[in-house]
């Protein structure tokens, strides 16, 4: 399956007074777009409404406290929102009402469409697309980027601005396996359990042969003038070897390594064939040549494992990096 954005029409949210943002070149999804403008144009705003829109489909009954749930607030800002995407080649819509008032008290509407076919009707309540979640919330996706043929739904994994490793210790050994998310939303991690320090030290020590993987993939992709030398099992930390043989934590890395271990960490052992990236200021700490080395590992990525890549920037160099046609400005820089 193949889940693509094509526009995005909102009313009266923050910056956005009456806008439609078109991810489309002849009404077919552009591979990347992105996001371009000074501070305050509604860039951040844009994916945070893609996150929250797409979110409403993993719930089966809209719950009263959903305005509460992580990345759904921004919603309650908006006076309508609509977003239409293509499913394998068919339209689907979700859209989102403004506050009605009722005799219970005011109401919120949803609706889904599905081409032609109405699946969700006006009122409190979302119901899930028929089949679309399926039963995979619960089942283990691993280290999915080398599964080209995963039966795996696509899914939406979003990279807010704020992207850091915390400084912490591990105490034991952690199983860390990756469940399916329909959404993904980075968070720093402050504990050791579900650290991507954790997810290392997990790999080498119950699959070594995919952390090897692992550990040349980011070597290869992300690291310059260094390299991922292993893992300390007494300190429960992976270790970084730097040219001249000293080594330091992971933590420990530059604000712009970290952005870019993050990013690509994540995506290996969370992307799926045919899902939406959204990195909200890519270039977060990043020197010039860092954001040429991340904008090349994703283009490359994605020749490995198709998906559609949004992001935001107050960077001009980004145009160069992924192509001036790929540039949507919603204001000069």
């Amino acid at each position: 399956m193949q889940i693509q954005i094509k526009s995005l029409e909102v009313k009266n949210c923050g910056p956005l007074r009456d806008v439609i943002i078109d991810f489309t070149t002849n009404n077919t999804p552009r591979p990347v777009t992105i996001l371009g403008g000074a501070n305050g144009s509604g860039k951040t705003t844009v994916l945070e409404l893609i996150f929250a829109l797409t979110r409403l489909l993993a719930y089966k009954d809209i719950p009263s406290d959903w305005s509460q749930h992580e990345g759904m607030h921004i919603l309650t800002r908006a006076k309508e929102a609509r977003l239409n995407l293509s499913v394998d080649n068919r339209n689907l819509t979700i859209s989102y009402g403004q506050l009605i008032p009722s005799n219970q008290g005011e109401s919120i509407s949803f609706v889904f469409s599905f081409g032609n076919e109405e699946l969700i009707e006006y009122g409190d309540r979302a119901y899930q697309i028929r089949g679309l979640m399926d039963e995979q919330k619960e089942e283990k996706v691993g280290d999915v980027t080398s599964n080209k043929d995963s039966t795996y739904l696509p899914s939406i994994l979003y990279f807010p601005d704020y992207r850091r490793l915390q400084s912490i210790e591990g105490r034991q050994i952690t199983r860390e396996d990756v469940l399916y998310q329909w959404t993904y939303r980075y968070d720093i991690v402050r504990s050791f359990e579900g650290s991507l320090d954790s997810y290392l030290v997990w790999l080498d020590y119950a699959h070594p042969e995919s952390f090897a993987e692992v550990k040349q993939f980011l070597n290869q992709t992300v690291l310059v003038g260094k390299a991922i030398e292993g893992v300390n099992r007494p300190e429960l930390a992976t270790m970084i070897k730097l040219a001249d043989g000293q080594t330091h934590r992971l933590d420990e890395l530059s604000s712009g390594e970290q952005n870019l271990l993050i990013i690509m960490l994540e995506l290996r052992r969370r992307l799926l064939p045919g899902s939406i990236v959204l990195i909200d200021e890519i270039e977060n700490s990043l020197h010039p040549a860092f954001q040429h080395l991340l904008a090349e590992a994703l283009l490359k990525l994605q020749q490995q494992v198709p998906f559609q890549l949004i992001v935001t920037t107050h960077a001009p160099s980004f145009l160069d990096a992924f192509g001036a046609e790929s540039a949507l400005l919603l204001t000069e820089f």
